[in-house]
């Protein structure tokens, strides 16, 4: 009788804590796909980490993301042109590096650029986006 008197008050006494101890623990947002899609609508450069959901939800409706690494300054006109002119296909993310890189991928293919041109970016843009432009050969 004491054994089952235990686990009963022990269960409820581990439920109260559990629930009182999860509850004060922050949550993240979680955003809905219509808010998502809404957010990579108006804005295609980010200077922060896209979550993992974020990425999943943009490669699995056609995007491509730049996760462009630079060392001292975060601008990179070359691929800025290019988030322009490719109608909304191309999502960037800059984060502060050691070295200085992009890392392009899609549902198609995943690229690493280290010799950051305009023709390496071009080339491998025709390699990575779901729609490339007419220029790709």
């Amino acid at each position: 009788m004491s054994i089952f008197l235990f686990l009963v008050f022990g269960s409820v006494f581990a439920f109260t804590f559990g629930v009182a101890f999860l509850s004060s623990v922050p949550q993240e947002k979680i955003e809905t796909e219509q808010e998502m899609m809404e957010k990579f609508l108006k804005k295609r450069i980010f200077d922060e980490n896209l979550t993992q959901r974020e990425k999943w939800f943009l490669i699995s409706r056609g995007f491509t993301i730049a996760t462009y690494h630079y060392t001292t300054s975060p601008e990179f006109f070359e691929l800025e042109n290019f988030v322009n002119m490719l109608d909304g296909q191309l999502i960037v993310e800059r984060i502060k590096s050691k070295e200085r890189k992009l890392e392009l991928v899609s549902a198609r293919n995943s690229v690493v650029i280290e010799n950051l041109t305009k023709e390496n970016l071009f080339n491998a843009l025709c390699r990575v986006l779901y729609y490339p432009p007419p220029d790709c050969s």
